[in-house]
């Protein structure tokens, strides 16, 4: 309930005349409603998906859950990469592309 609140916004206000920027993190977007309850209120959001373990479907479920209430989208953050794996790969067209001069 606070995070729908005209007190979560008054604060989120009143800290904005101190802080240039304010990061809030939240739970994951289809997990519960707070990630879309802050979205509304805020500057803008920054998707974060897990490397590896964040499916194409999961990421694009959340994605339009915040677009679908007409979330500010900033970026998107990747974590966990494991830089030490060879080679590398991308979605194109709802596909997974994977290049790698190594055996698995």
């Amino acid at each position: 309930e606070l995070l729908g609140s005209k007190r979560f916004q008054t604060m989120l206000n009143e800290l904005g005349e101190t802080y240039e920027s304010i990061v809030i993190d939240s739970a994951p977007v289809l997990s519960v409603t707070d990630s879309q309850l802050i979205s509304k209120v805020v500057d803008g959001t920054i998707l974060v998906a897990r490397s590896a373990k964040t499916t194409h479907d999961t990421f694009f479920k959340g994605l339009k859950q915040l677009q679908d209430i007409n979330a500010k989208i900033l970026g998107v953050v990747v974590n966990a990469v494991n830089l030490k794996k060879s080679g590398y790969g991308y979605y194109d067209n709802y596909q997974y592309y994977y290049s790698s001069d190594e055996e698995e």
